[in-house]
């Protein structure tokens, strides 16, 4: 079987050098554009399987350039590379098509389970995906999903997001409980707060040695008004700001990657 061939676009030669040496290893081709123009001009001569993407071109916008891809070739898996103070610039990319999107600094293992389960996902790869059905075990546990809001009316609303059967929730309500699960580990923060306990709350989450320092967090907009009133809390918590709709569409992307890297990790 040839390998499959991921185009990886980034201005910069060293962050362009060292994920084609980890693509490599991964048993893809790869090709690489430092430019919108040539980014356009290889999807023109070769058969690629996914693309890479910064936002940041030096000749053109990162977002514009993923509505031509998919416009082009909608079975291409696109993901996005953005450094973690453009999480909003992520919620347009994955409105604009984007299959996920990675933040700098990049880890690796990260990139390879959303770079494989993009591939899937866009239906260039059937033999992986009948591997996959071969591979999955029913032993395998399901994410963990973290619920913080300050209403226990909410809760329902929030669990609602999370497709039946196929998450394991805690859910808290009050500051004084937050204590009761910082030793869990969890995959995935969903955050339904009043401005006055945002930042307490990411902070929490955040905190060193509780086991959910690196985990996607989602904040429902619609309860901290502009997101404006909360210069750097975004990015200092590497938190998304996202509506009801929103959320539910990101929430059951990354229980979808979570799953794919826990079916790998299982067999390894």
């Amino acid at each position: 079987m040839p390998k499959k061939k991921v185009l990886v676009v980034d201005d910069e030669t060293m962050i362009r050098f060292l994920l084609s040496e980890a693509l490599q290893g991964w048993g893809y081709d790869v090709i690489e554009a430092e430019t919108g123009a040539q980014t356009l001009a290889a999807l023109s001569t070769a058969q690629i399987a996914a693309v890479l993407l910064d936002i940041n071109l030096p000749d053109s916008s990162g977002l514009d350039l993923l509505r031509e891809i998919k416009r082009r070739s909608p079975g291409i898996g696109v993901i996005m590379v953005t450094g973690e103070t453009f999480y909003d610039t992520a919620v347009s990319a994955l409105r604009g098509g984007a299959d996920d999107f990675i933040g700098k600094p990049i880890r690796l293992e990260e990139l390879r389970f959303a770079l494989d389960h993009a591939i899937e996902v866009v239906g260039h790869s059937v033999q992986q995906e009948n591997q996959e059905e071969e591979r999955e075990s029913p032993m395998i546990s399901e994410p963990r999903v973290l619920i913080v809001s300050d209403s226990a009316e909410r809760i329902p609303r929030l669990q609602s997001i999370l497709p039946p059967k196929e998450a394991e929730t805690t859910s808290v309500v009050f500051p004084e409980e937050w204590g009761y699960v910082a030793s869990g580990k969890f995959d995935l923060a969903l955050i339904d707060v009043g401005p006055e306990l945002l930042e307490a709350v990411l902070r929490a989450i955040r905190a060193s040695g509780s086991g959910r320092a690196d985990i996607p967090v989602l904040v429902e907009n619609s309860r901290i008004g502009e997101v404006g009133n909360f210069p750097g809390v975004m990015p200092k918590y590497r938190a998304m700001p996202c509506g009801h709709t929103e959320m539910i569409r990101l929430a059951r992307r990354r229980l979808t990657t979570i799953t794919s890297h826990v079916r790998v990790k299982h067999l390894l």
